[in-house]
């Protein structure tokens, strides 16, 4: 702790959360891909359905860059009807005990690219 705390003291006073937001993302740049967008339909739609068919909780977030879809489920047993929107899906992450239920199954569709520093980070 003590490290941490003199390193912390040598480093200068810490920055603002909006300055810290701003330094992270004056370096990103988002182009729009007409294809994905023409497609996020689809997956809203799939994710909705698949919903509506096994009974699942979803949440479907609209972001700038990208469309999420949460389902949310306690316990499992076979999972092979989301495949369908996983083979569609850029990016996954599982994380348990979320919002009540026992497993968070985050799945992200990007409409833009996503650059940082001349770098594609996404899709």
């Amino acid at each position: 702790m003590d490290e941490i705390h003199t390193e912390m003291a040598t480093c200068g006073p810490l920055p603002s959360f909006d300055s810290f937001l701003n330094r992270l993302y004056q370096n990103m740049a988002y182009i729009p891909l007409p294809s994905r967008q023409a497609s996020a339909k689809k997956f809203i739609a799939t994710a909705i359905r698949l919903s509506k068919e096994y009974q699942l909780d979803v949440k479907i977030v609209e972001h700038f860059e990208r469309i999420s879809a949460v389902y949310y489920f306690d316990g499992c047993s076979s999972m092979g009807f989301l495949k369908e929107i996983l083979c569609q899906s850029d990016d996954i992450a599982i994380f348990t005990d979320e919002g009540g239920f026992e497993i968070g199954l985050h799945l992200e569709y990007y409409t833009h690219a996503v650059y940082q520093q001349g770098r594609r980070l996404y899709p």
